[in-house]
């Protein structure tokens, strides 16, 4: 890749992870999926690992986007259900995390939230 840009895309920790079954007592079942766009002109290949709470990589996937296009990664079909953990997209072009969405028994409940482009060692 000639030009590696990092975007984070999601920090699936805890109750948020991907796709997650919830504790019997509140009986709910989680599942998580996002969306990356290309802001150039030009095809990017993007590469998206998935991380364990531990640090180790669950799972690589390679892709690529249109120009000017975007990618939908839903349901998140390269974890196994029960997935906790963090998922960061490389790239040779601009590209954005514009949603990350956790859905609750099924459609009935959701939430959604913007990737960063950067981690932080604190939060």
């Amino acid at each position: 890749m000639k030009r590696l840009r990092l975007a984070v895309v999601v920090a699936f920790v805890l109750a948020l992870a991907v796709p997650l079954t919830a504790s019997a007592q509140d009986g709910l079942t989680y599942d998580s999926g996002f969306q990356i766009q290309n802001l150039e002109t030009e095809v990017a290949t993007i590469q998206i690992v998935f991380y364990n709470q531990d640090g180790t990589v669950e799972a690589t996937v390679d892709d690529t986007i249109a120009a000017n296009d975007s990618n939908t990664y839903f349901p998140l079909s390269a974890v196994d259900e029960g997935f906790s953990g963090s998922v960061v997209v490389s790239s040779d072009r601009d590209v954005r995390a514009i949603i990350a969405n956790v859905l609750a028994n099924g459609l009935d409940f959701g939430a959604s939230y913007s990737g960063f482009t950067e981690g932080a060692e604190m939060v």
